[in-house]
C-alpha cells in the first residue's frame, strides 16, 4: 500500500467561518421569504370588512341579539336531498309557522369569500323558504340566514348561521 503524504494540517480559517455565517443566514432569508411568499398569496388575512365601524355598532348588536332570544324564533336551514336548493324553516316560540318575511342568505365557503352567494328565499308553504343553489363545487359552506319584515329597507330581526355539506 502506498501512503500519501499530506503537505499540511487542515485549519479553520477566517474566510471559512465567514462563508459559514453567510451561507447560514442566506438560507434563513430564503426560507423566509418563500414562507412570507406563500403567506400572502394564501389568505388577506382580513377577518372582517370594515371592522372599525362594525365595533362602533357592537353594542347595537348584542342589543339585536337580546331581542332576538326574546323571539325566541328557531330555523331549520339546510340544502334539498337533490342538493339544488337551499330551505329554511322558520317556526316560532311556540312552534308555529313564520310567514311574510323576507328571508336572504349569505352562502361561502368557511375559509374564504370567494363564490360567495347572496340568496333571497321565496315563501313555498307554511314557514317554508327555498331559494335555488348555483352550480358549485362540493363540499363545506356557511349560510348566513337574515330574517327581517317584508320590505327592502326593514333592519334583519332574526339572524342563524349554519354548516352544510353540499354533495351533488
Amino acid at each position: 500500500m502506498m501512503a500519501v503524504e499530506t503537505s499540511g494540517s487542515w485549519r479553520f480559517t477566517g474566510r471559512m467561518a465567514l462563508g459559514l455565517f453567510l451561507g447560514f443566514f442566506a438560507i434563513v432569508f430564503a426560507v423566509n421569504g418563500v414562507m412570507l411568499t406563500m403567506a400572502l398569496k394564501t389568505h388577506s388575512g382580513i377577518v372582517a370588512n370594515e371592522p372599525y365601524r362594525k365595533g362602533l355598532k357592537y353594542n347595537e348588536r348584542i342589543a339585536a341579539d337580546a331581542m332576538q332570544s326574546e323571539l325566541g324564533w328557531m330555523s331549520d336551514i339546510g340544502v334539498s336531498p337533490d342538493a339544488r336548493r337551499l330551505v329554511v324553516k322558520l317556526t316560532g316560540k311556540s312552534g308555529e309557522a313564520i310567514d311574510g318575511m323576507q328571508v336572504r342568505a349569505e352562502v361561502a365557503r368557511p375559509s374564504s369569500s370567494r363564490g360567495e352567494l347572496h340568496l333571497v328565499l321565496e315563501p313555498k308553504g307554511p314557514g317554508y323558504y327555498e331559494a335555488e343553489l348555483p352550480e358549485i363545487e362540493n363540499g363545506a359552506y356557511i349560510a348566513n340566514l337574515s330574517v327581517g319584515a317584508a320590505r327592502d329597507d326593514a333592519e334583519a330581526v332574526y339572524r342563524a348561521r349554519r354548516r352544510l355539506w353540499i354533495k351533488r
